[in-house]
């Protein structure tokens, strides 16, 4: 509890990832969600924090009994968002989330930001949200472009 209350109010540095903001202004609010392995508390502060958005849906380690890598969070994620998870897209930047991604089934967009290198050759890496851009289909899916 101490820990998490010092993380709550120790907030400088907490910065949004460039075009953070931006991507998720032209996603409909009910096609995407976070999902995280930090209390809702922390979640919003550090979202307060960052200037970003906060999604109709969070899905934090209270929510689940198993955290990442366990893919319980992004299965319940896109369940409250009401996809398969095949159809999701996890932007991750830590090995336990690419991991939970992963077995979850969803296509993993990497940040190479965080100074990972993960073995996942099989996913894409991008430097932040500027390298890609959502497109809204004409049936209300989504799509991610690269932006060049």
């Amino acid at each position: 509890m101490a820990i998490e209350r010092a993380e709550i109010e120790d907030v400088d540095g907490v910065v949004a990832i460039p075009g953070a903001q931006e991507f998720l202004a032209v996603l409909p609010p009910e096609k995407w969600t976070i999902v995280t392995s930090s209390s809702k508390a922390l979640a919003l502060r550090r979202l307060e924090a960052a200037g970003l958005a906060v999604p109709r849906c969070i899905v934090t380690g209270e929510d689940v009994s198993l955290g990442k890598p366990n893919p319980q969070g992004y299965l319940l994620g896109a369940e409250r968002i009401g996809v398969a998870p095949s159809e999701c897209v996890v932007f991750e930047d830590v090995e336990a989330g690419v991991k939970a991604g992963i077995a979850a089934g969803s296509s993993i967009i990497i940040f190479r930001h965080a100074g990972h290198n993960l073995d996942t050759a099989a996913h894409q890496w991008i430097q932040d949200y500027t390298a890609v851009a959502p497109v809204i289909q004409a049936d209300g899916s989504v799509s991610i472009s690269e932006n060049r």
